[in-house]
């Protein structure tokens, strides 16, 4: 089931990239960087129709609170 992005869907609970060329499932990615504490790159390809992409993730700065 797709999410509007179109990146993110979710098989059995866990969620999966869709490929953006063919719409394929692509369980996890094909290599992973930590570029820093709150920045991880990941590059991903697809089994289906060759197409390779990356994405980023940035992890918000965490908030102390009294």
């Amino acid at each position: 089931m797709k999410n509007l992005q179109g990146h993110i869907a979710s098989a059995a609970g866990r969620p999966m990239h869709v490929c953006p060329n063919c719409s394929s499932y692509i369980i996890a990615a094909t290599w992973s960087e930590i570029v820093s504490e709150r920045f991880i790159r990941n590059g991903w390809s697809c089994d289906a129709s060759g197409y390779e992409y990356e994405t980023s993730v940035y992890f918000p700065a965490e908030v102390h609170r009294n």
